[in-house]
């Protein structure tokens, strides 16, 4: 049955009730501007009222209420609307980094500008004209070794300036996986706890904010996908492998890609292996599907540094390569005043592998070498001799492709099997010819083997060692279980042959005794192997001992006598005293050839020739020769052209990058019309649950009231 006491109680409620009502306003309040809150609102439901009547209850109208209760702290947001967001997030980010990386391109190539490329290469033909009209002046061989000078150092200085920018997006994306594991770990700490607050059936609100605010700034960084499980944890997904479960992290990791210039690529921490998002592995040789499925931060500054920088840069070194081969070639046809040619090649040969070099001419559409030194490498892959041309630094430089006839002017960087040349002289078509010597593959005959030394094969020859010369070599054996090789001297007697040492295992070399492995294949690094028998008990073999042992495993070995060897190690070298020096943006320069005496400029077509400048001429002449795009553009033209294309780039990245904002921007707006808390509609609550507090101290007063009256007005009839 009610009571007085119960109706104080009901009061007591409405009290409590309007408390937490309050409280929750006032936090609201103090959170309006905190970026990532939500409004929280308390929920009122009646209590539960008391029963209705039976036998052993007062009958009476029906059931009287106990007040009210807050139910629930609801949290106002749009999980509809933070998902869409994140997913904008991530395309925002993303042309973010890649506009901001094409204005720095801009401001690198300075187009237009008088300091420029574009108007040096103007004024660098233009002194070529001069010159043509007074090829004896020296001021005007000056002039033209100037404007050289100065074309080259822009294209170093751009080429710098990219590789600087390079760089940086390179450190960026470092400080972006630290990044992205910092947010991973605090998620799933947050993961934690709102499945703990949640399992006691309270609303974890503010962590739930804090976490949806993480996961946005997770989006800007890279391109994930978010789920919320039963237990109100949510599991984020990267390229398919889970980055965040529950309170469990998989972290990333920036390490150095040894295929791409050592710059970084991004790893699964545990298991080293490239993460792939959108079917794009984030490593060097970006995929050409990056700048669409690649996003945030990461993604932008992946797509920047592999694909947005790296085409630049080829575009300078197509042209620099261009222009060097062009002038180069063209000089080479031509004298000084000092009647010498414009190509002042000299050349260390490697007798019966490389006999020698000439000069012919480049290939139209390919490039002649620059000023500098180059090396022939020839090496000894699995038994098979392969050669490749490289330049000082030993980068490979693209050669003809002997695979293909010469007339598909097919060029390759890569190892050739030297088979292919051997015994002809071989044109590079880079401006050069090789001659290369004639050999016959090398060959074990006559082999003689006992139980130490069950059978011979020709091995391969290391780049370091030199090929054994022809003749017949014994495999020794002493008591020990010990084995050397010798040689016969072809006067009776044996000298003690270097092979690799075994022991060492470091490509060094040893005439001394070596432990025999059982069952084993040795090379000697030097054009044989041997096998050993499986022992375990070896006869010792020996020459020139009496008689007393059998005689020692021996072979007959013809060499191919051709010299494997490297750039600094046993390679066939040739020199050029060209115009341009270099390969490439980053290298190109007027040679030491023309800077040490400008009178070796080539500008007649024969010696004894000093008014003639019709070399020179021709050389101005390049500035309208269609050299690019396959013979469709000018060196000027494609650069212009490239130019243009830049600024379409940038304009079309900034209209990308502004349309995303705008859409983000827009759902932001939404989402703070659900969740934003506005101070006008916070204060009318708080005047509702004021009054509404009032109201039930009110009530409490007026029962407190009765029960005064009962108490002490009651009872004091008869006193």
């Amino acid at each position: 049955m009610t009571t007085i006491f119960g109706s104080l109680n009901t009061a007591l409620r409405a009290l409590q009730t309007m408390q937490r009502a309050v409280q929750t306003t006032s936090h609201n309040i103090s959170n309006a501007s905190t970026p990532g809150y939500s409004r929280q609102r308390v929920l009122f439901s009646t209590n539960d009222p008391y029963t209705a009547p039976t036998v052993l209850r007062d009958v009476s109208a029906g059931q009287v209420g106990t007040g009210v209760q807050a139910s629930a702290i609801r949290r106002y947001r749009s999980g509809f609307l933070d998902s869409q967001i994140r997913n904008e997030m991530w395309t925002t980010k993303s042309w973010d980094v890649r506009l901001d990386t094409l204005r720095q391109i801009e401001v690198a190539l300075n187009e237009p500008s008088e300091t420029a490329l574009n108007s040096q290469m103007s004024t660098f033909w233009a002194s070529w004209q001069n010159l043509a009209a007074t090829p004896d002046s020296a001021a005007a061989r000056a002039r033209v070794a100037e404007t050289a000078g100065e074309i080259a150092a822009s294209f170093r200085d751009t080429h710098r300036q990219l590789t600087d920018l390079q760089t940086d997006l390179d450190h960026r994306i470092t400080g972006q996986v630290d990044t992205i594991n910092g947010l991973a770990y605090r998620i799933a700490e947050l993961n934690q706890k709102i499945t703990y607050v949640d399992a006691v059936g309270q609303q974890p609100n503010d962590l739930r904010d804090e976490r949806d605010k993480l996961l946005t700034d997770l989006s800007a960084m890279i391109n994930v996908r978010v789920f919320e499980t039963d237990n109100c944890a949510v599991t984020v997904s990267l390229g398919g492998k889970l980055l965040v479960m529950d309170h469990v992290v998989s972290e990333l990791a920036a390490v150095p890609d040894d295929t791409n210039q050592l710059q970084n690529k991004v790893v699964w921490a545990n298991t080293g292996k490239t993460v792939i998002v959108g079917q794009v592995r984030l490593e060097g040789g970006l995929s050409a599907l990056a700048p669409e499925r690649l996003g945030g931060k990461l993604g932008g500054a992946l797509v920047a540094r592999d694909l947005v920088i790296a085409d630049k840069m080829t575009m300078l070194d197509e042209m620099a390569n261009t222009l060097i081969g062009a002038v180069n070639g063209l000089h080479q046809t031509g004298y000084g005043l000092n009647n010498a040619t414009g190509g002042a090649m000299t050349a260390s040969p490697v007798p019966g592998t490389v006999d020698g070099f000439s000069l012919v001419v480049p290939w139209a559409g390919q490039t002649g070498l620059a000023a500098g030194d180059f090396a022939v490498e020839i090496r000894d892959n699995n038994n098979v001799l392969e050669f490749r041309l490289v330049d000082a630094a030993g980068n490979p430089v693209a050669i003809n492709d002997a695979t293909t006839p010469d007339p598909d002017q097919t060029v390759t960087a890569g190892w050739q099997a030297l088979s292919l040349v051997q015994g002809t002289t071989f044109d590079t078509g880079r401006g050069v010819a090789v001659d290369f010597g004639t050999a016959t593959d090398h060959a074990v005959l006559t082999p003689n083997t006992n139980s130490n030394v069950t059978g011979f094969s020709t091995g391969g020859v290391l780049s370091n060692l030199t090929e054994l010369t022809s003749g017949r070599y014994y495999v020794e054996v002493n008591g020990g279980n010990q084995f050397r090789v010798v040689m016969d001297d072809g006067a009776g007697g044996t000298l003690p042959v270097d092979v690799l040492d075994a022991a060492a295992g470091n490509g060094s070399t040893t005439t001394g005794w070596q432990n025999i492995t059982p069952s084993s294949t040795f090379d000697t690094g030097r054009g044989i192997a041997f096998t050993f028998g499986a022992g375990p008990a070896f006869t010792a073999t020996y020459l020139n001992d009496g008689g007393a042992t059998p005689q020692p495993a021996n072979i007959r070995y013809d060499a191919r006598n051709v010299q494997v060897g490297s750039l600094n190690n046993g390679a066939a070298t040739v020199a050029f005293g060209n115009f341009f020096s270099g390969f490439g943006a980053g290298s190109i320069a007027l040679s030491d050839y023309i800077s040490a005496d400008f009178n070796r400029i080539a500008t007649a077509a024969g010696p004894d020739s000093p008014g003639d400048g019709s070399v020179a001429l021709q050389m101005y002449q390049l500035s309208q020769a269609t050299l690019m795009n396959g013979g469709t553009a000018t060196i000027q033209d494609y650069y212009r052209a490239e130019i243009g294309s830049l600024g379409q780039e940038t304009r079309h990245a900034d209209i990308m990058s502004e349309n995303h904002s705008l859409l983000i921007d827009h759902l932001t707006t939404r989402q703070e019309e659900i969740s934003g808390v506005s101070i006008d509609e916070e204060s009318v609550y708080l005047v509702e649950y004021q009054r509404t507090y009032q109201a039930a101290a009110r009530v409490m007063t007026t029962v407190d009231e009765m029960l005064e009256k009962v108490i002490n007005g009651m009872g004091l009839v008869g006193r």
